[in-house]
């Protein structure tokens, strides 16, 4: 027996497409071009009249800024400066930061002008770095100050770049103060040489001073030994070289020592042994050195002498050749 089909009905739902005329779809379509332009003409023209309020905001706040004496008699008093505009409107807001923006730079430039008339001022003056610190700090703190309250972050960014500028300023000026005194030192101590120089022969005549007084109060002075004036000399030298002399100047300068003593010396052998009536027996005992019977001023100078390791014969040697052309001098002006 055949097996028995049962037909089944078909589940489908059925769909009546919506139909809209024509006329509406035009009219829904122009609708939406209509509002999209007004939107579009709407922010043209608001982003027209922020652009217009924020220019008119800004050259109104770039006109009323607070003039150069207005920065400085805040700084001078302390008080916080005024500015024109606000945080409401667009205009104000504008306003605000255009006179922020000229302030800042005026504040800048005015701190910077009176630094630089600090340094200048310690430059002509030879003025010791630490005692300007205060001075700059003074400045940069105080035109800092004056956004305290009206634009802390500005205040903050001026004061930050003002240190910083100032720092650097100041290094430069110690660097100079430093090489100027340390060259203005090196010209004391040479010139204090001179001056030693032409001391030697008064030093040679009277002796090493011993800080005491004779009955009469009258200084007194010791014999100078062989080895006093080249300890004298060796002591300038280690002066002269923590003054920091090159090594040139300090042989310059020990050259001239040498020179100038042994002159000096000579001078003085001369002036109390030449002088004599008859120098010869004090010529041969200074040639023997046999000089502790003769004056101080005569043994300071051979002994001075004697330091510069000139022999006691060659001592003697100048004296009689110096003896000698005294005494042709003499027979020449009598002839």
């Amino acid at each position: 027996m055949a097996p028995r089909v049962t037909a089944q009905r078909a589940n489908m739902a059925l769909y009546t497409p919506q139909e809209t005329a024509a006329p509406a779809q035009a009219i829904q379509r122009g609708m939406a071009q209509l509002s999209a332009s007004m939107d579009r003409m709407s922010a043209f023209f608001g982003e027209k009249a922020r652009m217009e309020a924020e220019i008119e905001g800004a050259e109104y706040g770039a006109k009323n800024a607070p003039t150069e004496q207005q920065l400085r008699d805040a700084f001078q008093s302390g008080e916080e400066l005024s500015l024109p505009g606000g945080t409401g409107t667009i205009f104000d807001r504008a306003a605000r930061q255009a006179a922020l923006d000229i302030t800042q730079t005026e504040v800048e430039f005015q701190a910077r002008k009176r630094i630089n008339e600090i340094l200048t001022n310690a430059e002509l003056n030879g003025t010791n770095p630490a005692t300007i610190l205060d001075d700059i700090d003074a400045v940069t703190h105080g035109f800092a100050a004056t956004f305290d309250e009206t634009s802390p972050g500005v205040s903050r960014k001026l004061r930050a770049g003002l240190s910083i500028w100032a720092n650097s300023k100041m290094a430069a000026y110690e660097n100079s103060y430093i090489a100027e005194q340390k060259t203005r030192s090196q010209s004391n101590f040479l010139f204090n040489q001179l001056s030693t120089f032409e001391a030697f022969d008064e030093i040679i005549s009277k002796g090493i001073p011993t800080g005491l007084k004779d009955d009469n109060g009258e200084p007194i002075h010791r014999p100078i030994t062989n080895d006093d004036m080249t300890n004298f000399k060796l002591g300038r030298m280690e002066e002269g070289k923590r003054k920091g002399l090159t090594g040139s100047a300090l042989n310059a300068l020990g050259n001239m020592w040498d020179q100038g003593l042994i002159e000096a010396a000579n001078k003085v052998l001369i002036d109390s042994v030449l002088i004599l009536e008859d120098p010869q027996e004090v010529i041969i005992a200074i040639g023997q050195g046999k000089v502790t019977d003769l004056d101080i001023a005569t043994q300071n100078a051979v002994a001075t002498l004697r330091g510069q390791n000139v022999a006691f014969s060659d001592i003697a040697k100048e004296l009689r050749t110096r003896r000698i052309d005294e005494l042709k001098y003499v027979e020449a002006e009598e002839d």
